[in-house]
């Protein structure tokens, strides 16, 4: 309020703005880094086997290989072209969806 007066804007359209910090957390991995005690130059992990195992929602167990040619399946189909339109632009009188 200025002076008793109460001026308004009408708001159009909401940004909803979501910051990202990398900066600040790149400097907290660094300081981290900094208070290990070094490593080995020469050390060399040893190798771990690993087994996977994917369960369904219910617990029995799924075959991977049905997994595998799912998400191949998924990988090799053909992408579907669409063309949208903004419902409250004028002079447009096109679906929202248009398949080419």
């Amino acid at each position: 309020m200025v002076a008793d007066q109460l001026h308004l804007t009408p708001i159009h359209s909401i940004a909803q703005l979501r910051p990202q910090f990398h900066h600040l957390d790149a400097v907290v991995e660094q300081e981290k880094a900094a208070s290990r005690p070094p490593r080995d130059p020469n050390y060399q992990p040893a190798p771990r086997a690993v087994q996977m195992m994917v369960k369904s929602a219910d617990g029995e167990d799924v075959d991977t290989a049905e997994i595998t040619r799912t998400l191949k399946a998924a990988q090799e189909e053909d992408w579907t072209r669409m063309q949208y339109a903004d419902q409250d632009v004028r002079g447009r009188s096109c679906p929202i969806h248009i398949r080419r």
